[in-house]
């Protein structure tokens, strides 16, 4: 089975970068985007056009950008905490800055490591490298 990273972030250039670094490091990767809060809770409640799990099984990784347009990235990972099917779900946040409160609140809420974006080889390949699976290259 193919590992699945989905990458919550609305911007087209750190999308393009992010499946860039991500074809060099884990070519065989299949990788998801959703651009705000509203279409990640479609992906993880698995709804509308991301109903069926075959094509859209809970994710390996979810890169979270903590600035996403809707429903923002701490609202994310609350819903995620009080959500027992998606606490196997491994997930690395993504953010321009290294505010120190932001970085208090990921941890508090159980969000894993903040990357700064835009993403680098070497830590792209931290993430993925302890994925079932991933084809790393």
């Amino acid at each position: 089975m193919t590992t699945v990273i989905l990458l919550a972030e609305d911007s087209a250039d750190d999308q393009w970068f992010f499946r860039r670094t991500l074809n060099h490091v884990a070519p065989g990767t299949r990788l998801i985007i959703v651009c705000d809060g509203d279409e990640l809770l479609c992906y993880l409640n698995g709804e509308g056009i991301y109903a069926d799990r075959n094509n859209y099984p809970i994710p390996s990784l979810l890169m979270l950008d903590l600035k996403l347009p809707k429903v923002n990235g701490l609202q994310i990972l609350e819903l995620i905490k009080d959500n027992p099917s998606w606490k196997e779900m491994r997930i690395a946040i993504l953010s321009g800055t290294t505010d120190p409160e932001d970085q208090r609140r990921v941890q508090q809420l159980g969000g894993g490591r903040i990357i700064r974006k835009p993403v680098s080889t070497g830590e792209l390949h931290r993430e993925v490298a302890p994925l079932p699976d991933s084809n790393r290259g």
